[in-house]
């Protein structure tokens, strides 16, 4: 019974599917306070399939945040993220209202746009 069950598995059509390829990157992080580079470093270790690299990296990500303060006021949070990819540079600018949910932001950012494979 088992080996028909296996057999018949074989006949199910599945849609071509291609290795999974380890995403190498180099990240340097300069939070001014917080938890922002724990939580940023854990929600980027959510996706198995990246590889922090020290040598030939396919790109590198710099990430500096800085708490926005205005007259001794705290608006919130900001974080600038440069990430370099064959000599291209990609810089942007994202506000939070704490280190933990803009470190998650940023993570879900980079993930978008660079460590999902592209169709």
């Amino acid at each position: 019974m088992r080996t028909l069950f296996l057999i018949a598995l074989l006949f199910i059509p599945v849609t071509a599917q291609a290795p999974l390829k380890p995403v190498s990157f180099a990240l340097s992080v300069e939070p001014a306070e917080g938890k922002f580079n724990d939580t940023l470093w854990h929600e980027l270790r959510l996706n198995r399939n990246l590889i922090v690299a020290s040598r030939k990296p396919e790109f590198d990500i710099y990430v500096v945040m800085t708490p926005l303060v205005d007259e001794g006021r705290q608006f919130g949070y900001a974080a600038a993220v440069l990430v370099v990819t064959n000599d291209k540079y990609h810089l942007s600018i994202h506000t939070g209202r704490g280190p933990e949910p803009l470190a998650r932001h940023v993570a879900a950012v980079l993930e978008k746009d660079f460590f999902k494979p592209k169709r």
